[in-house]
């Protein structure tokens, strides 16, 4: 579902080709303490050695017994700590077979690891450069989308042209409208594809639509269900915890979901973009999105002070203005409105992405009045 690609983005980091290495990588006092270890396990081996020549087998088999014992606890414990087993897993392997010969492997493999490791290739760059990975240029793309029959306009639908298929349209190209809707969802489509569903005479079309619907949400679930696990997984990685929250946006704003199921989403999205802040308490972005979210359930004294604190991010400055204006109209500040709206009602009339309902309604605020447009 393309709509929680960028959820993926967030994590993408924790599920690289280099995850296993980062996990198991020895640390600098890992690789020391196996160095001494090997060195008095090869002194004791040797000794056994020495034994076995001199006809006192059983002996000699103790020490061996021990130094493997040592090695294998050696290994637990690194697993346990998890400060870098993968040395250990091999000592302990080939020390029960090799002897001493393997406790002077392992020294001389630390020794030249240490030397080398500095101008080593990374295994995400060997792996890629035995598959490299294919990218297609934006003509290519465009060519075997022509030659498909793939259309790439999604992105620059409005809800319009599917309202009037919903309601005018046969009842073919209205299955197809709901197809659309489900493969490229967007909170915006979630509306029309209830409309279909309450009011459309075929039963058909309602079918579809409520498949679309329970689609849609088990799309929503299945990604919750995966970032759970990468939570459980590493829970010190804040970009988790964002997407997380994210997800829960996204379904909050859906329009799919019941009252019920909306107002949990939104109490749920604001939970773990709070345990997010503990992590970056100074990313504005998330007070934007936490006021956003207060704003939704009508608690405006709160979402107004998130938005003031959200306001200095540059970014989303417009956006988040916009909101708080409407929250000050709630909160009855309408001083503080008309001031904002003189201040700022020349930049949202020149950005030309609100709708006009919202650019007379700061017009009117600034005083400059509802006629007053900038010419195009």
């Amino acid at each position: 579902m393309n709509f929680l690609k960028r959820n993926l983005a967030l994590t993408e980091g924790l599920m690289d080709a280099d995850e296993i290495h980062r996990r198991f990588r020895a640390s600098p006092a890992g690789r020391v303490t196996l160095f001494i270890l090997a060195a008095l396990i090869l002194y004791a081996e040797i000794f056994s050695v020495s034994l076995l020549l001199e006809d006192s087998g059983f002996a000699a088999l103790i020490i061996h017994i021990a130094c493997c014992l040592a090695a294998y606890i050696y290994t637990i414990a690194t697993v346990r700590l998890k400060i870098g087993a993968r040395f250990g897993i091999i000592f302990s392997i080939f020390l029960t077979v090799l002897g001493p010969f393997a406790a002077a492997g392992m020294m001389l493999l630390l020794i030249v690891f240490k030397i080398s490791k500095g101008h080593a290739t990374s295994f995400t760059e060997w792996y890629y450069s035995i598959f490299p990975e294919q990218k297609k240029s934006q003509p290519q793309e465009i060519a075997e989308a022509l030659q498909y029959g793939r259309d790439k306009s999604w992105m620059n639908y409005s809800i319009i042209p599917f309202v009037d298929v919903i309601k005018r349209g046969t009842e073919m190209q209205k299955r197809e409208a709901i197809l659309k809707m489900t493969q490229f969802f967007h909170p915006d489509f979630g509306s029309v594809i209830k409309m279909a569903l309450r009011e459309d005479t075929s039963n058909v079309v309602r079918v579809q639509a409520a498949t679309a619907i329970t689609k849609i949400k088990n799309n929503f679930f299945a990604q919750l269900l995966k970032l759970e696990k990468l939570r459980q997984k590493y829970p010190d990685r804040y970009e988790v915890l964002l997407a997380i929250a994210s997800v829960y946006d996204d379904l909050a704003f859906s329009t799919i979901l019941e009252p019920e199921q909306e107002s949990e989403a939104r109490l749920l999205a604001m939970k773990f973009y709070r345990d997010y802040l503990s992590f970056k308490p100074n990313d504005k972005r998330i007070f934007y999105l936490i006021g956003r979210l207060l704003m939704r359930q009508e608690k405006y004294e709160e979402a107004v002070r998130w938005f003031e604190s959200a306001i200095t991010s540059e970014t989303l400055k417009l956006d988040i203005w916009v909101l708080y204006a409407e929250c000050l109209f709630h909160l009855k500040r309408y001083s503080d409105l008309r001031r904002q709206a003189r201040m700022n009602c020349e930049q949202v009339l020149q950005s030309r992405k609100y709708p006009d309902v919202i650019c007379e309604s700061i017009l009117l605020w600034s005083g400059r009045g509802p006629v007053e447009k900038v010419a195009a």
